[in-house]
């Protein structure tokens, strides 16, 4: 197994996990139909970046983690967004939307640019793929920010 590897594929799985949650947290609180559909997908997104995650660390003799990333900006941004959504502002949920998948696709930037991270072809391809579904999602909540101002 290779350790680093499972660390830094762990981290993506906390990643997911904070996403997940951040947006089943927006999904419950939000009133608006449009923006509840867009939290539907947005965690179905999260659950499957994560499965895929967990199997690649299982396959390896990993053990996923079930932490979150609790100390990190990404969790800061959550809370904000608990923030917004309890005052209400579609623009306020939005923009902690968007610093949610900023820091996302930053983590994802880390991880591809590690050259000693051990990752195969085949884990750096996984990786690729999953920050371009995340960067799909930030595209739309910029879409709908745009439209909104």
């Amino acid at each position: 197994m290779e350790e680093k590897s499972v660390a830094l594929l762990n981290t993506l799985v906390e990643i997911n996990s904070d996403r997940l949650l951040g947006y089943q947290t927006a999904f419950d609180d939000t009133q608006d139909a449009d923006l509840k559909n867009l939290f539907a997908e947005f965690s179905l997104t999260s659950k499957d970046c994560k499965k895929e995650l967990e199997a690649e660390i299982t396959k390896m003799g990993g053990t996923p983690t079930a932490d979150t990333h609790a100390s990190g900006n990404l969790h800061r941004a959550w809370i904000d967004l608990k923030a917004a959504i309890t005052g209400d502002s579609r623009s306020t949920i939005l923009s902690s939307c968007e610093f949610g998948e900023n820091t996302a696709i930053d983590t994802y930037d880390k991880a591809l640019s590690d050259s000693s991270s051990g990752l195969t072809g085949a884990q750096q391809t996984m990786v690729i793929n999953q920050q371009k579904r995340i960067q799909s999602n930030l595209d739309r909540i910029k879409g709908l920010m745009k439209v909104m101002a």
